[in-house]
């Protein structure tokens, strides 16, 4: 299971509200990035923050019943996406999204 399974499972409007949200979360986190450490320092951190931002997207939507099995985004919560943000902690890295 994977974040793209999640956001398939979306119906169009949903996957558009979804791409919305993702992007302003995704624009604000670079903003924030440039105005503190500067944007030349993206480093894979980042990208893991970024995959962190679809995540709690998914999570949402979850909560709100979008989606036509819902229960999906809690699985690639609890598998993939904690340790994500554990190896950006840790300095640990882990498998990509949807790697087994």
């Amino acid at each position: 299971m994977s974040i793209h399974s999640v956001i398939a499972s979306l119906k169009e409007q949903d996957k558009k509200k979804f791409f919305e949200l993702r992007n302003a979360m995704r624009r604000a986190y670079l903003i924030s990035m440039n105005k503190t450490i500067g944007i030349d320092k993206y480093g894979l951190e980042d990208d893991i923050q970024m995959d962190a931002i679809d995540t709690t997207i998914g999570a949402l939507m979850q909560r709100a019943g979008m989606g036509d099995d819902p229960s999906q985004v809690r699985e690639v919560i609890a598998a993939e996406g904690l340790k994500q943000l554990e190896a950006a902690i840790t300095g640990v890295p882990s498998k990509p999204w949807g790697a087994k």
